[in-house]
Formats: structure tokens, C-alpha cells, sequence
């Protein structure tokens, strides 16, 4: 072994002063050869270098290359495999199955029968180093070529990441090691460096995943899509001059010769003090692209088909969309009488002969109510695998061939439903041979579904204009308005996928039908089940109601709720049921339902103009309501109470059944080990904290337990500290699933500011009858010192103190 004090240590040491910066690397690395040869003798060296990861080539050191010849080009630019770890000595029969094994072909076994082979490896393998002998290697000359092999990889991974991108000499390698590993390569942009002659010189593991290990040595305009050259050249100008600019999109060609589209943001490389070239990140925004191509093609046919009148263009025109525009080769839609029967068709894709089949062999009025399945459904689709189809030998024949296919088969079938009032199935849309081979996802299908909605309101508008030309006048206000209720619908739908906040989504319910249907004023209730009250929730216009009991059933309101209908009021003054202020004499009431269960309720009026609901403005309104309790339902988190350990120990904390603990102290710590020590000792546990879950997971050693994040930012996993009446709902859920339960809110001075403390404290009331009621537990840690005596006074009479 080597000794520190020995002068071959002495020369491992200074290895990375030997080498220099990046444009002398090969002319360094040939020197620190030079100087290895006072350790092993005859020995000719050489370096494969992974292009995937260092981004650069070491040429071959001199010795080697002039015995190897034409090989080195070979040998230099070998993808290298996952070699492990560890020295290996190879004999005169493994060298050429070795060498043969990661692809080259080295003629000089003959002349050079004993090699080396070590792994380069800093935090993973960057190449290999090999030593070529013509005798046997010793004892001595293997350990110092695995510790020179050590010395190397790090001054390569010194010389190639660090100092490329770094102007300070003494900054630390292993902060520039902990940079580039966390920044550059695990980033999922593509990050780049390209010369002052316009020849990329860095590419990180993404860019080169996307446009190919190639991309070193090629200049921009190899890559970057004719038509956009002018533009690239224009902006790499900007940059040799020091300007920075917006971020720009262009097309480009990746390593599998397909265009896609690239959002870049790029900058001036500046090394001491001069601009050295042009650093940058790129992005692969091609499905982003393809989507909102997709959605502006299909939004302008919308947009036209809904100003058609001509029942048949519009189909046609549909059809047609989907073809080209949602990735389906092969298109029929049906439109449908009260009794399923198909009563107009239209065609895209299909041969004549086809057609002559589709006619022949459709689904009869049964079987195509047998499709509207829940198992079969898919978005707001219906898929049916080949395997599951209630009916045999129907439909037109698959063109795919099993090359083509994924995981669609050719005997599957998918419609997409048309609907028309009160989600009155007018017609189907069917549609065959994916593009992608592919079983349709709900998001796959949120285009298309989008369009078929709007399709579905062009469609019963074309019927309204057939069937009441003699009253054009009259109607054509009806179909303007039904369009408008049915648009502001879409573009509500559209707008709560972006949330998943109450607050948030109840206002845009709201909104919507203010703006789609023309009322003037608008009010959202939930239940509140421990107070049987309907609480307020959102409210569009001047006045805002009160909470209503549902006790009193002399209130239109409760009433509502117990007979699960809608109440419309034309003339209050002919009604004997009261009212909440402010008292109208016109007025409508929609229950929130889902399935069979009463969520909350909607009321409508016009407190100015006070003019009556009218039917079909219900029925509009309707549509509305069930897309409240769809978004409910969607957007509420239930989880299923688990244990988060059973240990044989005692409790370390004394918790008694049915009541709520204000945990006083500066820091929610106490708090968390109350509630870790109920949990691991067989009770069901759910927090909902401003601590975020990773930490607290990480800190309190908790792995079942469920935990949510208050926070404004939407994301899994997380809940709008606005939102009290979903807060309060999930705990109420939980608690009804769990046998013996503990809670955790963490965050109240966040709850405070993000409301009031009048709101929180009455959202506190409730869940502290949930508790009650549920025989539960709940911990509330608070810092005194961030409420007044007055709020903290309430707080410690509703709670009870937790005290040791």
C-alpha cells in the first residue's frame, strides 16, 4: 500500500493542480500521463469517456494512439454500459470478449495481451481508464493505478463541470459537484452552452436524452428547423452582445428526426468578465403546443358550427374536427329519438362499403343503452374493451394493424355521449383506429368530450331553427340564451379544473350563472350536519343572507332541502312560506344533490328589476347545481383512517374521549408529540397543518398517517385555508369512518389571517361538536403571544387547556 508520506502520494495529491482549465484539459491529462509512467512500467494508457455525461472526449494518450491507429476514433466515442465498480484485470482470452462486449473492436491483443480496466466513477460512472501492458501487472502497480484512478476522476469532473462554468480558482468541489448534480443534470429542462462560433460545447442529461449524445460539436442551426434559423441567429446575436431577451419558442429536430417544439430562454456565458458564449435551458413544449393547436382549431369549428343552422352541415362539419383534429381515424355520430333510435347519421374516414356496414350492423335502441355503464366510463365517455361488449359481430371492422395498436384493440369501442336539456342523451359520437394505437385516459379525451358539448348545443340549436322557422323571432332569443347558458357552463367547467379551493370554485359556480343566465343576484349554501344549518358560503351581488336553519320547516329554503327539489317562487305574496331576508316577491331555490344525498342549495333573484325565474332558466340553473356537487364531490378528500402503529407501551399522554385541547406554546412541537403518541398507539389519526407534510413525516417519524398542507398553493395533498366548510367537511368525514380518532389543526394564526377570527372560531364551534359527537379527540396548538387577551380568553372557554 501507498504511503502518505511517499512521493507517489505526494504526486496523487496534485493531481488536480496538474490539471488546468477545460481548453488545456487534453494537453494536461497528457502530461499527468507523462508523469504516471515513474509508477508503472511499459504501461500505455488511455481514457473512454461517457459522452452522455462528461460532454466532452479525451483523446487517447499518445503511447496508445500510435499503437492502436485508425481504432482510437472507435474506441474514444463508445457508449459505455453500467460497469459497477472495482478494478479488473483482464487475461489474454477476456480482453477481446471485453472489448467486444461494449462494441469495439482493438486490434493489438496480440501486442498488448494484459490490461486493466477501472471504473471512473464520481457519484457515478464517467468512463472507464484503461492500462495496456505486454507483461503482468504487480501487486504494487494494481494499487496505485486504482488510487491514481480515484485522483483522475475527480480532477476530470474538477475540470469539466466545475471550472467551465466557475471564474472563482478556490470554490469548493464538492459544492460545484452538489450544483451540477441537483441543477443541471436531474434537472427535466434541457440546459446548454454554446460557443461563441455557435457549436454546442455542453449539454446536460435531459438535452442529450431528447436530441441525441451527438449534439456536442454541432452548431445550432444542425439542429434548430429551417424556417426558424433567422429567428435563432437573431437572438444568439443579442446574447454575443451581452442583450437578454424574452423567452422565444422555436422547432427543432430531436435525435429521432421528429420536429418539436422548444421554449428557450437563453443569456449571455460570461468568463472573467467577457462573454464567452451563450448559456441556456429549453423545454419540450410539443404536446403543450399540440394541445392548444387542438383546442384553437376545435374552438373556431365551434364557434362557426354554432352559428349554423343546417342540421346536416353541422354533423358533417363535426365529424370531420374530430378526424383531424382529436387523433381519430374513423368518426360516425347518431343522433338519437326518444326511443334510441338513430335518426340522422354523418360519416368521417369511412369507404362507402364501410358505411353500407355501419348501416347493416349498428346497435340496436337496447344495446346502445347498455352502454351508459359506470364501468365502462372513461371521463365523460364510455369505453368498452373488446372483452366486455354486451353484444357480438356489430360495428365496422378495425384498419389497425397489430403493429399499430398499444393497448387499443380492434374489436374495442368508445362513444362519446351528445346531451342536450337536463342531460337528455340526443346522440353518440363513435370513433375508431386511434392514431396512437392507444386506450383512451380522461385526459386524452377532455378535448374531444369539450368539443362534443359544444357540438351537442350547435346540434339542438339546428333542430330549434327546423322545427320553429314559422317562429324564427321568438325562438332565436331562446337559442341565443340557451347558447349563452350552455357557454357559460363550458367555460365554467373549464375553469374550476384549475382549482380545487371551495372558496374559489364556488364563486366561479356562481359567476357563471349570473353571467350565463342573467340573474342579478346569486347565493351558494352548504350544509353544516353538527349545526343543521345551510352556512353561507359564496354570494354574487349586493346582499348577503344570513345562515339558515333547517329545522324551521316554514322556510323555503329547508323545505327545499327535505323534498330534494327545486322551488321557484313566480309571487311571494300567494305563498304562505316565509323568507330570509331581504324578502322578494320572485325567487328560486336548487338543491345541491349527489346521487341521493342533499349537499347545499342555490338561490337565485333579481332584487332590482325583480323579474320571475322562468322554467327553462331552472332548468339552466339546474345544470349548474349538479356541476356544483360534481366539483364537491371531485375536489373533497376522503381518507380512510388508519392506524399509524400499535405499541406495547403506555401512552405518554392522557387524552380524554369526546373533548378539544388548546395546546398552549410558542412552537407546535408538544402538540405534534401528543398527537405522534396517540397514533402509534392504535388510534386513527388525521392532521391537517401549516407545517408542510414532508417535514412533519420526516420529523415526528410518521409514515400512515394523513396529512394535509394549508396552503394557497393547489396541489395534491393540499387545502385553501379559506376554505372552513371544506376543512370542517373532511374532519366530519373522517371522524364518521373512524372507530377511536384523534385530530391535529395546526396553523391557526395562518386560519386567523387568511380569514377572520370571527369565522374561525365559529368553523372551531362546529368541529368541536363533531368531536363531541364522534367520542374523537382534537389538539389545537396556539403561541399565545399572537392573539389578544379577548381572543385568547374565547379560545381557552370553548377549549380545554392541555396541561402535563
Amino acid at each position: 500500500m501507498l504511503d502518505s508520506s511517499s512521493k507517489d502520494f505526494a504526486l496523487f495529491q496534485s493531481v488536480e493542480q496538474v490539471l488546468g482549465r477545460r481548453e488545456q484539459l487534453s494537453t494536461r491529462v497528457d502530461s499527468l500521463f507523462h508523469r504516471f509512467t515513474e509508477l508503472v512500467d511499459h504501461g500505455y494508457y488511455g481514457i473512454i469517456l461517457n459522452a452522455s455525461y462528461a460532454h466532452e472526449m479525451l483523446e487517447i494518450s499518445a503511447e496508445l494512439s500510435s499503437k492502436s491507429g485508425e481504432a482510437t476514433a472507435t474506441f474514444c466515442t463508445v457508449p459505455l454500459r453500467d460497469m459497477g465498480s472495482g478494478l479488473r484485470v483482464l487475461s489474454l482470452e477476456e480482453v477481446s470478449s471485453f472489448f467486444s462486449g461494449i462494441g469495439v473492436t482493438f486490434p493489438l491483443k496480440e501486442e498488448l495481451p494484459h490490461c486493466v480496466v477501472v471504473p471512473l466513477s464520481v457519484d457515478g460512472l464517467i468512463g472507464l481508464f484503461c492500462v495496456f501492458k505486454r507483461s503482468a501487472f504487480s501487486g504494487i502497480e494494481l494499487e496505485k493505478i486504482a488510487l491514481f484512478s480515484a485522483q483522475l476522476a475527480n480532477a476530470i469532473i474538477f475540470q469539466l463541470y466545475f471550472l467551465r462554468e466557475c471564474t472563482v480558482e478556490s470554490y469548493p468541489f464538492e459544492e460545484s459537484k452538489a450544483y451540477y448534480e441537483s441543477m443541471i443534470h436531474t434537472t427535466e429542462d434541457m440546459i446548454y452552452v454554446i460557443s461563441m462560433e455557435g457549436v454546442f460545447v455542453f449539454a446536460n442529461r435531459k438535452a442529450t436524452e431528447v436530441m441525441g449524445s451527438d449534439i456536442l460539436g454541432k452548431r445550432f442551426e444542425d439542429v434548430i428547423v429551417p424556417e426558424f434559423h433567422t429567428k435563432v441567429k437573431s437572438e444568439f446575436e443579442k446574447r454575443k452582445r451581452g442583450e437578454a431577451s424574452p423567452t422565444y419558442r422555436v422547432q427543432a429536430t430531436n435525435k429521432s428526426g421528429d420536429k418539436i417544439w422548444l421554449e428557450i430562454n437563453s443569456n449571455p456565458l460570461f468568463k472573467n468578465e467577457e462573454i464567452a458564449g451563450v448559456i441556456g435551458s429549453a423545454r419540450d413544449i410539443t404536446d403543450q403546443m399540440q394541445i392548444e393547436q387542438q383546442r384553437t382549431h376545435l374552438t373556431i369549428i365551434a364557434n362557426d358550427i354554432l352559428q349554423r343552422k343546417n342540421l346536416k352541415e353541422i354533423m358533417d362539419t363535426v365529424v370531420v374536427a374530430i378526424r383531424e383534429y382529436c387523433g381519430f381515424q374513423r368518426v360516425l355520430i347518431s343522433l338519437l329519438d326518444e326511443d334510441f333510435e338513430a335518426i340522422h347519421l354523418a360519416f368521417a374516414g369511412l369507404t362507402e362499403e364501410e358505411k353500407d356496414q355501419a348501416y347493416k350492423r349498428h346497435l340496436s335502441p337496447k344495446q346502445r343503452k347498455s352502454i351508459f355503464q359506470d364501468r365502462f366510463k372513461v371521463g365523460q365517455s364510455y369505453y368498452i374493451p373488446h372483452d366486455q361488449t354486451p353484444w357480438r359481430e356489430r360495428g365496422v371492422q378495425s384498419r389497425l394493424s397489430p403493429a399499430q395498436m398499444k393497448d387499443w384493440h380492434p374489436d374495442d369501442f368508445l362513444f362519446i355521449p351528445l346531451y342536450g336539456e337536463k342531460k337528455k342523451t340526443i346522440g353518440l359520437i363513435s370513433v375508431d383506429d386511434p392514431v396512437d394505437g392507444r386506450a383512451p385516459t380522461a385526459e386524452t379525451l377532455a378535448p374531444v368530450e369539450l368539443f362534443a358539448t359544444q357540438a351537442a348545443i350547435a346540434i339542438e340549436n339546428a333542430r330549434l331553427y327546423e322545427q320553429i322557422s314559422h317562429h324564427a323571432e321568438d325562438l332565436e332569443s331562446k337559442v341565443v340564451q340557451r347558447t349563452r347558458a350552455r357557454e357559460a357552463l363550458l367555460e365554467t367547467n373549464f375553469a374550476l379544473r384549475g382549482t380545487t379551493s371551495w372558496d374559489k370554485g364556488m364563486k366561479i359556480i356562481l359567476e357563471g350563472i349570473t353571467k350565463g343566465l342573467g340573474f342579478e343576484n346569486a347565493e351558494l349554501f352548504l350544509i353544516n350536519e353538527s349545526k343543521r344549518i345551510l352556512e353561507n358560503i359564496a354570494v354574487v351581488g349586493t346582499e348577503k343572507k344570513k345562515d339558515i336553519s333547517l329545522n324551521d320547516m316554514e322556510y323555503v329554503a329547508a323545505q327545499c332541502v327535505a323534498q330534494k327539489r327545486p322551488i321557484n317562487v313566480k309571487d311571494a305574496s300567494t305563498s304562505v312560506s316565509k323568507q330570509i331576508d331581504p324578502v322578494m316577491n320572485s325567487f328560486a331555490w336548487v338543491p345541491i344533490m349527489t346521487q341521493d344525498d342533499v349537499l347545499g342549495v342555490i338561490s337565485v333573484y333579481n332584487s332590482k328589476t325583480e323579474r320571475p325565474i322562468s322554467d327553462e332558466q331552472l332548468d339552466d340553473l339546474l345544470l349548474f347545481a349538479n356541476q356544483a356537487a360534481h366539483f364537491v364531490e371531485s375536489t373533497r378528500f376522503l381518507f380512510s383512517p388508519v392506524v399509524e402503529n400499535t405499541l406495547p407501551t403506555e401512552m405518554k399522554y392522557k387524552l380524554e374521549s369526546g373533548e378539544s385541547y388548546l395546546v398552549e406554546s410558542a412552537q407546535p412541537t408538544e402538540a405534534f408529540d401528543i398527537f405522534r403518541d396517540a397514533v402509534t398507539h392504535g388510534i386513527q389519526g388525521f392532521s391537517i397543518c401549516r407545517m408542510h407534510p414532508k417535514k412533519v413525516r420526516h420529523k415526528f417519524d410518521l409514515k400512515k398517517t394523513p396529512i394535509l398542507w394549508l396552503s394557497t398553493i393547489e396541489g395534491a395533498d393540499t387545502v385553501d385555508p379559506k376554505d372552513l366548510a371544506k376543512i370542517n367537511h373532511m374532519l366530519n368525514e373522517f371522524l364518521k369512518r373512524a372507530s377511536d380518532s384523534i385530530l391535529l389543526v395546526e396553523g391557526l394564526e395562518y386560519l386567523i389571517i387568511q380569514n377572520s377570527f370571527e369565522k374561525v372560531v365559529k368553523a372551531l364551534h362546529s368541529l368541536n361538536d363533531y368531536i363531541t359527537v364522534s367520542n374523537s379527540r382534537l389538539l389545537v396548538p396556539i403561541n399565545p403571544k399572537t392573539l389578544s387577551e379577548k381572543e385568547l380568553s374565547i379560545l381557552e372557554k370553548e377549549f380545554m387547556v392541555f396541561k402535563r
